[in-house]
């Protein structure tokens, strides 16, 4: 049987509600959870306090307006459509959206804004660099201060939220895949992002 994102989300938030009723008894996740003073979660629209998205899950690596080659045409290029799908997302319980494209793979930060400001949808953006193959061109030729530096400017610039996803290619690391490695790991230590491969 082949059951769709939504119609999974759905039944995982019938077990999550099978399971709350049962754990309501006890201590709230409110009050089962602690963060260090001053936590944020950097969403495109605002900074949120992490207790804010406490309600619902949070999807961690979402494509929501990313393109893999120049001349795909995706699903994802329907933003309107892309709307209607994070506001039934919503309604099945999910309270935050980590959107794991960057430059790189033609991610939209124009489409995402759309996306968050039509369906108020809390969307964590990200940045960085995917895999070899993704690259913009100058990488070979720049340094891994150069690369951290235009990661951290761009960070603050965009609203960015997380580093990520950064992977490498099947088998081995590639040079310039090290230094994007290196240089992400810079970058967050400059800006306290998170990071995900």
């Amino acid at each position: 049987m082949y059951i769709n994102r939504r119609q999974l989300l759905t039944l995982a938030s019938l077990g999550t509600v099978a399971y709350g009723s049962v754990r309501a008894q006890t201590l709230s996740a409110r009050d089962r959870l602690s963060f260090p003073p001053g936590s944020i979660i950097r969403t495109l629209r605002e900074d949120l306090p992490p207790s804010n998205l406490l309600g619902g899950a949070t999807l961690f690596h979402e494509h929501l307006s990313a393109r893999f080659s120049p001349t795909s045409t995706r699903f994802r290029d329907d933003v309107d459509m892309m709307i209607e799908e994070t506001r039934a997302a919503a309604r099945s319980g999910i309270a935050c959206i980590v959107d794991a494209g960057h430059p790189d793979i033609m991610r939209s930060l124009g489409a995402l804004t759309r996306i968050t400001k039509e369906s108020g949808m809390p969307i964590v953006a990200s940045g960085g660099f995917y895999v070899q193959r993704t690259y913009p061109p100058d990488i070979a030729a720049r340094s891994v201060e150069e690369i951290a530096n235009d990661l951290v400017h761009e960070a603050l610039a965009q609203r960015l939220g997380a580093f990520g996803e950064i992977g490498q290619e099947a088998g081995h690391m590639t040079p310039d895949e090290q230094k994007v490695f290196k240089a992400i790991a810079q970058a967050h230590l400059r800006t306290g992002l998170p990071i995900y491969t």
